[in-house]
């Protein structure tokens, strides 16, 4: 399958059943999934045996479940740079000790050169570890929103593979 058809595939897969009004709030997020589904290796070396549709949802229930994983693990990586931010600001007894350990963290939250600069400069004006803690913050709400949109799709994902094979299911409890 090309990686045309394997996209097209995959949002009518994750599209499917989705609200007008879902879709058009979510639409970047849903492009930005596939987009990353359709560059899976594993999504690539489907077995000839089984069914395509079972197949491509199962792999999207797997991505979904590691990509959960990860923003969970960078989510307590923050929380505990975060801890560890406030611990030594609450030590840093000089001026320049606190706007080191306040540079350090804004790296440590992925600020660039141009960028640390420009917070250097603003020490100056109005740069204090309240900005950090606001940075700390918008970090923490955009990846819990990602992470309840993924919980989300994933619970959608696998109660229409679980009604799919409820028979199969029930006659394995037998």
């Amino acid at each position: 399958m090309s990686s045309k058809q394997l996209k097209q595939r995959l949002e009518t897969l994750l599209f499917a059943d989705i609200a007008s009004f879902w879709l058009d709030l979510y639409r970047q997020k849903y492009h930005e999934l596939v987009d990353e589904l359709s560059q899976w290796e594993l999504i690539k070396n489907q077995p000839d045996d089984d069914d395509e549709d079972d197949w491509l949802l199962l792999q999207a229930i797997a991505f979904l479940t590691h990509k959960i994983e990860t923003l969970q693990n960078q989510l307590l990586k923050l929380d505990t740079d975060h801890r560890r931010f406030v611990e030594h600001l609450s030590h840093a007894e000089l001026k320049a000790e606190r706007e080191f350990h306040i540079l350090d963290y804004a790296y440590t939250l992925g600020a660039d050169r141009l960028q640390l600069k420009k917070d250097q400069e603003a020490f100056q004006r109005w740069f204090d570890e309240g900005a950090m803690i606001n940075r700390y913050q918008d970090k923490t709400s955009e990846l819990e929103q990602s992470l309840k949109f993924l919980i989300g799709k994933l619970g959608d994902l696998a109660n229409r593979y679980l009604r799919s094979h409820a028979d199969e299911i029930a006659q394995s409890w037998l």
